[in-house]
Parts: C-alpha cells; structure tokens; sequence
C-alpha cells in the first residue's frame, strides 16, 4: 500500500454477531492518521470504511460494534503504508543443499537495493535487525529453508525481498541426473545420500570401483538395505519402486565407487 491510496477496513461477521444482528447495529470506525479519522453509521452499509492515508508506516483501526444484545470492541490488524519506494533489492546464497554436519553455517545476502536520495536503508532477518549479510547455523535437517528478509527506509517504507530456499541434509548429498554410464556419479567411501532425477528403465543400480582411490579389495556395502559384493563391478536389480524418479538411495561403500542407474 502506498501513500495516498485508499485502504479499506472491513468488519466480516463471525463468532457471537449474526449477520441479522448487523441490520441495526452501530459501527463506530477510529483510523488515527487517516481521512477521515472516524467514521460512524448504522446497519450493514457501515461494515467498511475506506480510509486514505498521507503518512508512511503502519496504521491501526479500532471498530466498536453495538448490536441490540451486546458491544464488541475489535482491533483491526495493522496495515504498512509505503512511503518512498524501495527497489532493486535481490537476495541471494551460494548455497543450494549443504551437509550441516560439514558446513553447518549458511549465508545470505541483499544487493541492488535502491531508495530515495537521503533516505537510509535498514535490513531484518527472521525478524531480527541486520546487515545486508545473513548467516544462520543449522544443526537438523531441513527439505528446504529460506530466511525472511524483510528491507526498509528511513521514510517507514518496508518490503518483503524473497530469498532462494536452501536445502539441509544429514550427511553429504548426491544426485544422479541421467541414467545408464552418462549419469554415473563418484561416492566416496561411507555413507552417501543419492537423489535419483531419472529414470532407472531396468530397475538396476551399478558400481565401478575406482582404482585411483583404491588400488585394492573389492566393492562391498548395500544400497537402501540391498547387499551388494563383488569385485571391481556391481550390478543390482533393485526391489520395484525403489529407482522411481525423486527416489532418495542410501548407499554404503567400502571403497570409492562411481555408481549410476540403468
């Protein structure tokens, strides 16, 4: 909402009013800052008040509503009135899914923003006051997050900056793009976490062991609680469903390996 735009207040019926209750009730409207500043009337013509605003920041509305049984006394939620503009601001990260384990902090950061001559700008995160940085530690994983940055100006002007959602894993995250030797990804050693964004045609995950790693033994683990066993070359049918695509695979190696699906 900008200045000198209307705002309008509405009252919706609800809890102890009936909408029958309204045909003689009296509104009696209160805007502080506003054109007009009050406004009283009865009967169901009245249960909005358009209201033009001059001054930037938020602005408040009180209702008092007196039906024949009884008087209610109702606080409108604040509306944010614009003063100068604020634009150009772009929020971004480097990040785009981060093993907090290894890397628990995540950053991000505002540019671009642009206001009136003379008028300082101030940034909140997640309703905290800061810089045009942001960093947030996480210790759980997350499907996606993204923090809410909200920019103002010293003219009560306040805009929301959306920012790109990172997503948090437990342990390192992979993500095989294309089936058969194309798609192939290296894993280390351990434990991996594999997103599947493909699709596996024969239902089948292989392995190659990568000798560069290591010169010896052979390739032994599990695959979502398959066992696999062999020598430098795996192949596993897998049970149906477990390769549809946006499948997550858990797999466990002895030794690193570049696997795909096929």
């Amino acid at each position: 909402m900008e200045q000198g735009e209307t705002v309008v207040w509405k009252y919706t019926v609800g809890g102890n009013v009936k909408a029958v209750d309204l045909l003689d009730a009296i509104f009696k409207w209160s805007t502080p800052g506003g054109t007009p500043e009050s406004f009283e009337s009865k009967g169901t013509v009245s249960v909005s008040d358009a209201v033009v605003y001059e001054t930037s920041g938020l602005h408040t509305a009180k209702l008092v509503l007196s039906t024949s049984k009884e008087t209610f006394n109702i606080n409108c939620d604040p509306v944010q009135v614009n003063g100068a503009q604020i634009t150009g601001c772009k929020c971004s990260t480097e990040a785009g899914s981060v093993d907090y384990i290894a890397t628990p902090d995540v950053n991000w950061s505002v540019s671009g923003c642009s206001t009136g001559a003379g008028l300082e700008l101030s940034y909140e995160w997640d309703g905290a006051a800061g810089a045009d940085t942001y960093t947030r530690t996480f210790t759980t994983a997350i499907k996606a997050y993204a923090p809410k940055l909200m920019v103002k100006n010293s003219d009560n002007t306040m805009v929301e900056v959306e920012c790109p959602s990172v997503k948090i894993t437990e342990g390192p995250e992979f993500e095989i793009k294309a089936s058969q030797g194309s798609g192939a990804i290296q894993l280390p050693k351990g434990t991996s976490r594999v997103v599947l964004n493909t699709e596996a045609y024969t239902n089948t995950v292989f392995c190659t062991v990568r000798r560069e790693d290591s010169p010896t033994g052979a390739l032994n683990g599990e695959i979502n609680m398959t066992a696999i066993k062999g020598n430098d070359y795996v192949a596993v049918r897998m049970p149906a469903g477990e390769l549809d695509k946006g499948a997550v695979l858990m797999f466990t190696l002895d030794v690193p390996a570049t696997c795909g699906v096929q």
